[in-house]
């Protein structure tokens, strides 16, 4: 027997005939990767989720500085007052 067969048993045998022989191919475990410069195309769902990332990440890279320019105490009420209207 190869390397490559696996002898599977059948559940009714045919006139006790020998076991079926089906080929083994191993999935790889790499996934193949498209070939450079084929266009990759997202649907709705995982741009909304990208561009939603995106507009939380500059907010939060953005309040150190308004913090920075407004103070403590207008800082904070203005952070409580925009999360309040999110």
């Amino acid at each position: 027997m190869a390397q490559d067969e696996i002898r599977v048993p059948l559940l009714h045998p045919l006139e006790d005939g020998p076991p079926l022989i089906v080929p083994h191919r191993p999935r790889s475990p790499v996934p193949k990767q498209p070939a450079a410069g084929t266009p990759q195309y997202v649907g709705v769902s995982g741009a909304v989720f990208n561009l939603t990332k995106c507009i939380i990440g500059a907010g939060l890279l953005s309040m150190p500085e308004a913090f920075s320019l407004l103070g403590s105490v207008l800082g904070t009420l203005s952070l409580v007052i925009v999360v309040s209207e999110a």
